[in-house]
């Protein structure tokens, strides 16, 4: 019954009801003490016979009244009266999110800026360790100064559900008692159906239930019954969101996915980095041809009057604005590059570099922000890897070479041969360039060239296994580097002095790619997305600042040393496991869901598994593994440190490398198949590209140990298992021995370039080149009778057979094309089954995102 105009509860006048649902019944209300509108929401009498659960409710109440956020509904009072509880909170005018949907979606104009304040007030909310777990249309009120979340955290009583009418589809639990649910069902995430324990991932998983709605008028997740709902949520994927609203950005419905993952470690894990996100998605695009003369102040305000119009066939088409200018994001479309890498901004921000991968061919490219001209400089495999300091010059690396390209003449010199495997280089004032490696010290070389050598030492008091990716400082005499150590607790990005007069100290925790901006600021990887961050470089002991996200998820960035010009590919960095057969036909896709990178694949010894590298964030990764029967993965490794692994000779065993196992130690490790028991340590060593004996007897393995690159081991699986070298000084990759153990195929780089090679195992008889046209990651078919290998973009077929002790060769033929991913010779992209019928090869993900230059942006002072 409702109550009549005029009764008092507590100092609060009922003026009239404004509302009613299952939960309790909403009144416009008079603040006798203050003389202020409020809205009274009449909870059921029923909770007062719950001490516990009255208890709570007032608990609660209590905490969000200390809420103060411009996008949160406030909670003035509570109160009792005659056995019902009642809550006293803002009153507001407007409509519901839920209200304004029924009469159509939402454009994406419409819906950013209040999709941004709903971010905003979860962030608020859970910065205070606050969860709302009833996110949804009908809880967002739409008013004159903005979006407001409504009931907020407060739990509601039960109410069956006969029906999904959305008036009365709630189903929860008061006050989120144990072993309930507390939500709306069709916001309602996995975890919270299936009884789990919930965080502020639920949140967003409604978040981008709700984002998908406002943006197509429908729910994600539909069903004509209660079972059926939840069915849809638990094992099904909503529609394409561009399919059903033609005008939304690629990056816009890639986050409402990350948002709508089944399992929370695979969403996005912020509410206030997905606001962040949403105002990056929702600032200015301007794009407009720049005629090629036309000065840059003209044209740089000619293309802020034109606003976003359409795509350009182009890359970096605008001179470089004036340091006065505003900020403006450009987008730039890839002109049908399947991939786009290693960008890479000059000094001066008056340049941009970067890898262009049109099929099977690529080129690097070079765009002058001045002139608006672009040419290649360079064609074939390589990457982009540093400028001059005064930028006339470019290092690249081609098939294992380092090249200086002189920009004004067109000169190539090359700088060192073989210079090993590296990650990023630095070019320093001196003429000194820095390489970093995959293991060992920094290396040093003249650009005038010559034979990298050790550039100081590794810190063995932290178990430092390696140093990459140098920057060096504008005052001549620091630099910043990547270090990798024992555990997490000694990686991360380290300052050290050139001189090496003082002992390396870490700047910031995180060991992934980054970039030096001027003063004591980082560009790094923050999840998937692109983040700046303040760090204390002149050791006042100054803790790291918060990450804040400027981009969403990106593949390759860049900037100025002044942070004017920053370059970035959009997209989800990473690999796809794909299965073929051997004509090259696709059968499969079979990379788990939300998986940033799947690669190193190996097929088990009869068959029927698939073991892979699965790494959802920089530089976390796993071993995990494809039943090809069930189609079911599992992980089987949990350290976030694992490398690229094998199987035992019969299957039972995996052994990998990991950076820190269960005694925090690096080295091979060793674990049962089904992932039951413990892992082990074999040997505390640095192993890559590892492959077991088909009996069983040994594990080969690549070991960097020199400036020229890999030397291959083997550590018997029997007896003292005590490492071995087998062969040393020629860069040797992918050690595999042959069935019945006669012969050893790998590849070294002897030529000049990457070969497939045989020799005797052990080593120390013959020897037989198999590949002559460049081969790498050569695999044994199970009956000894063929070798495949890799070469380019296509995999290889040789027929092998012996006579006594020789090795006949037959010709080498190509079975089909395959687009390699991004990591080059360095990287095992496929394996083939034992009848060497099917193939699994990791992919490079589909790109399609325009390429993308903020402008003057506006970056945070560290702090």
């Amino acid at each position: 019954m409702p109550l009549p105009s005029g009764t008092l509860l507590g100092p609060y006048e009922i003026l009239a009801q404004a509302g009613a649902g299952g939960m309790g019944e909403v009144y416009k209300a008079r603040d006798t003490r203050l003389d202020r509108i409020v809205a009274i929401k009449l909870l059921p009498p029923r909770f007062a016979s719950r001490e516990d659960l009255r208890l709570r409710f007032e608990r609660e109440a209590r905490i969000i009244s200390s809420l103060n956020h411009p996008h949160i509904c406030t909670l003035f009072d509570v109160g009792v009266q005659d056995g019902a509880n009642y809550l006293v909170m803002e009153y507001l005018e407007g409509e519901t999110l839920d209200a304004r949907l029924k009469r159509g979606p939402l454009s994406v104009e419409e819906a950013l800026p209040l999709a941004i304040e709903i971010a905003e007030a979860l962030a608020e909310a859970h910065r205070r360790n606050l969860i709302h777990r009833d996110l949804k249309p009908a809880n967002v009120m739409l008013t004159r100064s903005g979006v407001k979340l409504l009931d907020f955290g407060l739990a509601k009583g039960l109410t069956p559900a006969s029906s999904l009418a959305p008036d009365d589809a709630t189903l929860t639990l008061a006050l989120s008692a144990e072993g309930a649910f507390m939500g709306t069902l069709q916001y309602m995430p996995p975890e919270q159906l299936e009884g789990k324990d919930v965080d502020t991932r639920s949140d967003i998983f409604a978040f981008g239930c709700v984002m998908y709605e406002m943006l197509t008028g429908r729910r994600a997740f539909e069903g004509e019954t209660q079972a059926s709902v939840v069915g849809s949520i638990m094992t099904a994927e909503p529609a394409g969101i561009a399919s059903l609203q033609l005008a939304i950005p690629k990056a816009l419905e890639r986050l409402i996915r990350q948002c709508i993952r089944k399992k929370p470690d695979e969403r996005l894990q912020s509410a206030h980095d997905i606001g962040l996100q949403l105002e990056w998605l929702r600032q200015p695009v301007e794009e407009k041809a720049a005629p090629a003369r036309r000065s840059r102040k003209k044209w740089y305000w000619a293309a802020a009057a034109g606003g976003a119009v359409g795509l350009v066939a182009a890359i970096v088409l605008y001179p470089r604005p004036r340091p006065e200018a505003i900020p403006a994001k450009v987008e730039f479309d890839r002109a049908g590059a399947t991939e786009i890498s290693s960008v890479l901004v000059s000094p001066g921000g008056d340049s941009v570099a970067w890898r262009e991968t049109n099929g099977i061919a690529q080129t690097m490219r070079l765009r002058s922000l001045d002139t608006g001209t672009t040419r290649v400089i360079a064609e074939g495999q390589g990457n982009v890897q540093a400028w001059s300091p005064d930028g006339r010059s470019l290092l690249y690396d081609s098939n294992g070479k380092l090249k200086r390209l002189d920009l004004a003449g067109g000169g190539v010199q090359d700088v060192c041969e073989p210079c090993g495997r590296w990650f990023r280089a630095a070019w320093l004032p001196d003429g000194t360039i820095l390489l970093g490696g995959n293991d060992g010290p920094l290396r040093r070389v003249s650009a005038s060239g010559g034979i990298p050598v050790p550039f100081g030492h590794l810190d063995a008091e932290r178990g430092e296994r390696r140093q990459r990716d140098p920057i060096p400082l504008p005052d001549g005499r620091r630099l910043l580097y990547a270090s990798r150590g024992r555990n997490p607790e000694s990686s991360g990005i380290y300052i050290a002095s050139l001189d090496g007069s003082t002992k390396p100290r870490r700047v910031y925790p995180t060991e992934g790619p980054f970039q030096y901006i001027h003063p004591n600021r980082l560009l790094i990887r923050h999840g998937d997305g692109l983040a700046v961050v303040g760090v204390d470089l002149d050791g006042v002991g100054k803790a790291p600042g918060e990450p804040l996200v400027i981009a969403p998820s990106v593949t390759s960035f860049s900037a100025s040393l002044d942070g004017r010009v920053i370059a970035l590919v959009p997209g989800s960095a990473g690999e796809d496991l794909v299965l073929m057969d051997r004509s090259g036909q696709k059968l499969a896709d079979i990379s788990p869901a939300g998986a940033g990178m799947a690669s190193h694949p190996e097929f088990s010894p009869d068959g029927k598994r698939i073991l892979f590298v699965r790494a959802q964030a920089v530089p976390s990764a796993d071993e995990w593994v494809y039943d090809i029967v069930r189609r079911a993965t599992a992980r089987l490794t949990f350290s976030g440190r694992a490398g690229p692994g094998t199987w035992s000779g019969n299957g039972g065993r995996l052994f990998y490398y990991s950076g820190q196992g269960p005694d925090k130690r690096g080295g091979i490790y060793e674990l049962s198949s089904d992932g039951a028991g413990a892992e082990t340590l074999l040997a505390a060593v640095d192993a890559h590209h590892m492959h077991t004996s088909p009996d069983g007897r040994f594990l080969v393995y690549e070991r960097t140990t020199t400036p020229g690159g890999g030397d291959l081991w083997m550590l018997p699986l029997t007896g003292d298992r005590k490492p071995e070298p087998l062969l040393a000084g020629r860069a040797y990759e992918h050690p595999r021995i042959s069935p019945g153990s006669r012969l050893i195929a790998y590849s070294a780089a002897e030529t000049g370039r990457s070969e497939v090679y045989l020799q005797t195992f052990p080593p120390g008889g013959g020897k037989w080149q198999v590949s002559t046209n460049g081969g790498t990651e050569p695999k044994w078919r199970a009956d000894g009778k063929e070798i495949l290998f890799s070469a380019e973009a296509s995999i290889m077929s040789a027929a092998i057979s012996l006579r006594g002790t020789a090795v006949e060769i037959g010709e080498v033929k190509e079975l089909f094309r395959a687009l390699r991913p991004r990591g080059g010779r360095a990287s095992d992209h496929f394996s083939s089954s034992p009848d060497g019928q099917f193939f699994v090869l990791s992919t490079i993900k589909k790109q399609d995102e325009p390429i993308t230059l903020l402008l003057n942006w506006k970056l945070p002072a560290a702090r």
